[in-house]
C-alpha cells in the first residue's frame, strides 16, 4: 500500500502549527502555542473554532491557511522536538523587519513513532502534503531542510511546485553520501536508547555548553554561544532532541539507507522555486559540493539562487545569522 493510502486523518503523524510571535523566546514547548497532532485533527478543528479570537496566542484557522509560513523538515536523527527547536530559533532571531509568519513542525515518518517509514522520498513527499492538507494548509509554504532532509525538500519542490514557494537548505544533503564505517558507527549510537539518553542528559545538565557543541559548531557559532545567553539556552535545550534514540531509529536508519542509495549526481531540474543554501565550509558530514551541485542543476532563475558560505563553520551554523538570512530572503522573494 502506498504512503498516500497509508496516511489519513487517523494516522499518527505528529504535525503542528504555531505563530512566530507566540513561540519567540519561549524555551518551553508551550502547548497553547501549537495546534494538536494530526491524529486528533477532527477534535482539534472543533477546539480551534471555539478558541479563534478568544484564546491569546493560539493560531486561528485563517492564520493556518493563509499566513506566510515555513515548513520545517528536521534532519537525521530528529523529530518534532528538533523541528520546534528550529522554529523557536527562527522566530527569536528573525529579521527585525519580518512580519508575523507561521511555522509548521512535524516528526517525519519513522521518527518518534510518527507513522511507518516510507520506501522513497517521493512517497514521503506525498505524506507531507497530505499532512499539510489535514492541518488546513493548501496555500504554498517555504520548506526548510536541515541536513538529511535535503532530498525530501527537493522532492517536494519538484513534485508539488504549487505547494512549495521557496527552498531553504541548512547544511543539507542534495546527492548520495557514501557513509564511512566510522561515521555510521558514531551515528548509530543515536539509534539506541541508553547511549542517546545518556548523551542528552549529560549535555542538558552540564555547566559548560561549549564543550557539548564544539565538535559541530565553528568559530562564529561558538562565539554566539559564549556571548549570548539566549543562544546558550537554545543549545542546552537542543540536547533533549537526541534522547529516546530507539523511537527515532526507524526513520533515521531509513534516511541513511535512502541517502546512501541516491544518485551520485541527481539532476534537480524540476526545482524552480527560489533557493537559499547556507553551508559551513568546514562541515565534515556534508560537503560544500552539495549546495553547489543543487544550484548548478536546479531550474530556478539565477537571481533567485543564493549560496551563503560560512568559511569557519561546521555542521551547525550560527543561529542568529541563519535565522535572519532565512526571513530576509523570504521577504525579498516570496513574502
Amino acid at each position: 500500500m502506498g504512503a498516500a493510502d497509508t496516511y489519513g486523518l487517523t494516522s499518527k503523524i505528529q504535525a503542528e502549527f504555531a505563530l512566530s510571535t507566540t513561540v519567540r523566546n519561549d524555551h518551553r514547548y508551550h502547548p497553547s502555542a501549537w495546534t494538536g497532532s494530526v491524529q486528533h485533527l477532527r477534535q482539534e478543528q472543533q477546539l480551534r473554532q471555539r478558541a479563534d479570537g478568544l484564546q491569546s496566542g493560539r493560531p486561528s484557522n485563517t492564520e493556518i491557511s493563509t499566513l506566510p509560513a515555513i515548513l520545517i523538515l528536521h534532519g537525521s536523527p530528529g523529530g518534532i522536538d528538533s523541528a520546534q527547536w528550529h522554529a523557536r530559533a527562527i522566530s527569536t532571531f528573525a529579521s527585525p523587519s519580518a512580519h508575523p509568519f507561521g511555522l509548521f513542525a512535524l516528526s517525519r515518518p519513522g521518527y518518534l513513532s510518527s507513522g511507518p517509514v516510507c520506501a522513497s522520498f517521493a512517497e514521503e513527499a506525498d505524506v507531507i502534503i497530505k499532512t499539510l492538507d489535514a492541518l488546513g494548509r493548501t496555500a504554498p509554504v517555504a520548506v526548510l531542510a536541515i541536513s538529511g532532509s535535503g532530498p525530501l525538500a527537493l522532492t517536494l519542490a519538484e513534485k508539488f511546485p504549487d505547494r512549495i514557494n521557496a527552498v531553504l537548505m541548512l547544511d543539507a544533503i542534495t546527492k548520495r553520501v557514501p557513509w564511512s564505517h566510522t561515521t555510521l558507527a558514531a551515528l548509530a549510537m543515536f539509534g539506541t536508547e541508553l547511549p542517546s539518553n545518556t548523551f542528552a542528559y549529560r549535555a542538558a545538565t552540564s555547566g559548560n555548553v561549549r564543550d557539548n557543541v564544539q565538535k559541530l559548531l565553528g568559530e562564529e557559532a561558538l562565539k554566539e554561544v559564549e556571548t549570548d545567553k539566549t543562544v546558550r539556552h537554545f543549545f542546552r535545550d537542543y540536547s533533549a532532541c537526541y534522547a529516546l534514540g530507539s523511537v527515532r531509529r526507524p526513520g533515521f536508519f531509513s534516511d541513511m539507507n535512502r541517502i546512501a542509495n541516491m544518485d551520485d549526481e541527481p539532476h534537480w531540474t524540476g526545482v524552480k522555486a527560489p533557493i537559499l543554501c547556507m553551508h559551513g565550509l568546514k562541515d565534515d558530514l556534508v560537503s560544500i559540493a552539495h549546495p553547489e551541485h543543487l544550484l548548478s542543476t536546479a531550474s530556478t532563475q539565477d537571481n533567485a539562487k543564493r549560496l551563503m558560505r560560512f568559511p569557519d563553520e561546521k555542521h551547525i551554523l550560527p543561529l542568529k545569522q541563519t535565522s535572519r538570512a532565512i526571513t530576509k530572503f523570504l521577504e525579498e522573494t516570496v513574502w
